[in-house]
């Protein structure tokens, strides 16, 4: 799948992105990212979903927990935890993955949350006083 974006919009969201294209890899010498290169855990919505905030500031458009829950598990990879701006993005998935919380999941969601670095303290938080009580 190949989706087009602003090289300029992407960079002056995410430092991921900067750091990227200002390498000397391939992604700074051709100026193209390939989905797989940021998504190693990443589905192809995931990716759409993430490229409709960086342009819109949007997130009405993720109302799924699992994709919510898939893009707080990318966040660190992402870099998108050092920056104040995307605050409410991972606020509104980690309501959404709260959502969902249960006896059966709340273990395996902490895991990879804890796993994947995930930069939502409210949300670990949240389930490990889930867990507690």
């Amino acid at each position: 799948t190949v989706l087009r974006a602003h090289k300029a919009i992407l960079c002056t969201r995410l430092e991921f992105f900067r750091a990227a294209f200002a390498s000397g890899m391939s992604e700074g010498r051709t100026g193209a990212v390939t989905i797989s290169a940021i998504s190693h855990k990443l589905g192809s919505k995931a990716v759409k979903a993430l490229l409709t905030y960086l342009y819109n500031d949007e997130i009405d458009h993720i109302t799924s927990p699992s994709l919510a829950l898939e893009l707080l598990a990318n966040a660190g990879y992402l870099t998108l935890y050092p920056y104040a701006q995307h605050r409410r993005l991972i606020m509104q998935c980690s309501e959404l993955v709260l959502s969902i919380l249960s006896i059966e999941n709340c273990v395996d969601i902490l895991r990879i949350l804890y796993v994947e670095d995930t930069p939502s303290d409210f949300l670990q938080r949240s389930i490990i006083a889930f867990i507690v009580t």
